[in-house]
């Protein structure tokens, strides 16, 4: 008896953990996932669109959470790619390193016309998926890469990067705040 006790106990974790895979996810949950417009409000691919040359977003890549393929397996709708650069670096080296980044996105978006819509709204989000692209968006992290200069923040939203997230406020000299939204 204490041997059948035993061999049932250790047999059904096995039978608990064979009957469906951990990614499995139940029929609900999957339509209200197709249902759902999704959106990834930060991705740090966008220093890989410049610095790694053998990346290619467009295809599978072996290393990395983030590239088309992925983001379609998923059923990702939007992204949010970050525009960051280390709070080290300040000056027109933090800008111009910023508006690198933009353009890598931006030539992501053009070069990929059929999977990714640059947007900077709800409207874009929503449009996007309709069409079924992915609505790449950008946001900035870190006030550093304003050189304590507001009128560079109308030049990031023409470029269209809206989003500021709160704590760029802290990345600044004294003589500028950052506005929370």
């Amino acid at each position: 008896m204490r041997k059948l006790l035993c061999a049932i106990a250790l047999a059904t974790p096995v039978v608990v953990f064979t009957q469906a895979p951990a990614d499995s996810v139940s029929p609900r949950a999957k339509q209200l996932h197709d249902r759902a417009i999704v959106v990834d409000s930060h991705d740090d691919t966008t220093q890989r669109l410049i610095f790694d040359k053998a990346f290619d977003i467009g295809k599978r890549n072996p290393n990395g959470n983030i590239d088309i393929p992925r983001m379609r397996e998923g059923g990702l709708d939007a992204l949010f790619f970050s525009i960051w650069v280390p709070s080290e670096v300040t000056g027109p080296t933090a800008v111009k390193r910023a508006l690198d980044q933009i353009d890598a996105v931006r030539e992501a978006v053009r070069r990929h016309p059929h999977d990714l819509m640059l947007a900077t709204t709800a409207t874009d989000v929503r449009k996007a998926a309709a069409d079924h692209k992915i609505a790449a968006l950008m946001g900035m992290e870190g006030g550093h890469m304003i050189d304590d200069d507001l009128r560079l923040l109308r030049v990031y939203a023409d470029v269209r990067v809206e989003e500021q997230p709160h704590e760029t406020r802290l990345n600044t000299s004294s003589s500028v705040k950052m506005p929370c939204a």
